[in-house]
């Protein structure tokens, strides 16, 4: 099963201060996504906020279709609220009815950003520095679907195995969570996971445990449903710490 999602205003809302891209040299974000018809450009599908309650809500790391032009995928980072938007943009465009592995990858030291198509390389930059080389505060908020506030860039299709590593992973542990399609457990540093796949195809995902993870329940908003998925063959294994 997946999530799937109207790209009008249903979104998955992770929650205030979360315990992730806190103390680290780098993040990845990934997702296994599959287009519906809609308005894709500028949605996003995993995305986290930087700072701490009472401060600026800002995008801090997020993988989102790019707004400008054609719908590939891109990376937005920060380390840090001082920071403006360090952006890179892979290549290819999201194909529309077809599950496509989407991944972006920044490292803080060497300000090196990175865009994974299925498993591959899609494009790379290196970008502006970045105010803290290890980033240093919290994660004030997060979402998946849209904006990290849920207050627009909603996501029109539908989203699996959405994963947060607090490190920069290199192109062969990029592939080799491709390759191994689900599969828990294979590539540290690993600081959340969102399956997004718990419930039977047409059932209404409504509350926090409809949506299970390695750290805390997301809550689902305005009523998306499960349909059938890409990793409903898998099973959690356990996770290697």
């Amino acid at each position: 099963m997946s999530i799937a999602l109207n790209g009008t205003n249903q979104w998955v809302n992770l929650g205030l201060d979360l315990p992730v891209l806190r103390a680290v040299n780098g993040g990845t974000l990934m997702a296994w996504v599959r287009v519906t018809p809609g308005t894709l450009l500028g949605s996003q599908m995993l995305t986290y906020a930087t700072g701490g309650a009472g401060t600026s809500d800002l995008s801090r790391l997020a993988i989102e279709v790019n707004p400008v032009l054609t719908p590939t995928v891109r990376i937005l980072a920060r380390s840090q609220d001082a920071d403006g938007s360090r952006i890179t943009a892979g290549a290819t465009s999201l194909p529309t009815g077809l599950w496509t592995h989407v991944a972006g990858v920044v490292d803080y030291v060497t300000s090196m950003e990175y865009v994974y198509f299925n498993g591959v390389l899609d494009g790379q930059a290196a970008v502006a520095a970045f105010t803290a080389p290890t980033s240093n505060t919290n994660s004030r908020n997060g979402a998946i679907g849209a904006q990290d506030t849920g207050s627009g860039g909603f996501f029109p299709g539908e989203i699996e195995d959405a994963r947060c590593y607090g490190r920069a992973l290199n192109e062969a542990e990029i592939a080799t969570i491709y390759a191994a399609r689900g599969v828990d457990g294979i590539v540290a540093g690993l600081q959340a996971r969102y399956l997004l796949n718990e419930r039977a195809d047409g059932l209404v995902a409504v509350a926090c445990a409809d949506i299970s993870d390695n750290q805390r329940n997301g809550s689902p908003t305005n009523s998306p449903v499960y349909v059938a998925g890409i990793l409903r063959d898998r099973r959690k294994l356990v996770k290697v710490r």
